[in-house]
């Protein structure tokens, strides 16, 4: 398997414990995943089936979509949670350590997070054709970035 790392941080209006709990509840996050098609979720576990962009690297503009089927647990950890991220896509296999670490900061909340992804052989072979690291870190980043806005916009309960 190939590892990918990518790490990023964000600032949210709210203050850390409201944070900590909506990054810690797979219910609430679930949908906030860009380009949703279903998911469902139990607890800590769930599944979640999403469209996957993969640009202008694919040079087949019918492969340029894919659907990525995976299976998420999500555990709490010291200041935060840590989400496991099995699946396939486009033929290979997944796995993804996302951590979110969440620091009261004035005027809201910074998350700090870091993904870690393990790509099949197959989808590392791809590296050949395409630049797959700026297409997984992309990935990456619209995933956070949507778990982000649900999380501005959210009220607590």
């Amino acid at each position: 398997m190939s590892e990918l790392t990518y790490e990023g941080s964000f600032n949210v209006g709210k203050p850390a414990g409201e944070v900590m709990e909506f990054i810690r509840d797979l219910g609430r996050v679930a949908p906030c995943i860009p380009n949703v098609v279903s998911h469902s979720v139990e607890g800590r576990r769930g599944r979640v089936k999403f469209r996957v962009d993969l640009g202008d690297e694919v040079p087949i503009a019918e492969l340029r979509r894919v659907t990525a089927d995976t299976e998420i647990e999500v555990t709490p950890i010291e200041g935060g949670a840590s989400y496991i991220i099995s699946g396939r896509a486009a033929g290979g296999s997944v796995k993804v350590e996302l951590t979110l670490t969440v620091k009261q900061g004035v005027g809201g909340s910074t998350v700090e997070w870091r993904a870690k992804a393990s790509l099949s052989r197959a989808l590392a072979m791809v590296r050949r054709f395409i630049d797959l690291d700026s297409m997984v870190r992309r990935i990456a980043q619209d995933t956070v970035s949507g778990i982000v806005k649900c999380m501005a916009g959210s009220s607590q309960p």
